[in-house]
């Protein structure tokens, strides 16, 4: 594909297009010897085709955060996000209504993928609500300017004794100021 939008490899072994390189830099979070190795194994496959991707790492509050939700200076963002949602929406990351609410900082918008994941949200059964889900999935991996590398699965007790305490989709610690346990 690179070859037919006219980019060619260069002496360098990096792509070239109009007498401009093939580069980006892509920033992400330091800190994180899982993001550290992740970050170079993407920085290697995209060499391999001959693009240079120049890996940035940076201070979350002051570079990743004003990056993502309101300078947007970056042409790569690399972020990780944990929300424990037992339903398996994603609408956290692109539901319309989730702008300044949820993980939807790039603003991503299709009232098709609404529509889905609103339905699948109210759907009794199982089968039916997977097969929804997956269509909205769908929908968002073809339209979003995101990649998605994996999702893991959290898991998450707590005490009987615990009182006040409610799971949160954006992680258990959030949680903590609220609770008070019982004697």
């Amino acid at each position: 594909m690179l070859d037919a939008a006219g980019w060619v490899v260069g002496s360098d072994g990096i792509r070239e297009k109009d007498g401009q390189k093939l580069s980006f830099r892509l920033i992400y979070q330091t800190g994180s010897s899982v993001a550290d190795q992740v970050v170079a194994a993407i920085q290697d496959f995209w060499k391999a085709i001959g693009v240079d991707a120049q890996p940035n790492a940076g201070d979350f509050d002051t570079v990743i955060i004003p990056a993502a939700t309101s300078t947007f200076d970056f042409e790569v963002l690399f972020l990780g996000f944990d929300w424990a949602s037992p339903s398996g929406s994603q609408e956290a990351m692109y539901g319309t209504e989730s702008y300044g609410a949820g993980f939807n900082s790039m603003k991503y918008s299709n009232p098709q993928y609404d529509e889905l994941a609103k339905q699948a949200n109210v759907a009794l059964d199982p089968a039916k609500r997977r097969d929804l889900l997956i269509q909205a999935t769908n929908i968002a991996n073809d339209d979003a300017p995101a990649c998605i590398l994996w999702f893991s699965k959290s898991r998450i007790g707590y005490n009987v004794r615990l009182q006040n305490f409610s799971p949160r989709v954006n992680g258990l610690l959030w949680s903590l100021p609220y609770v008070t346990v019982a004697s």
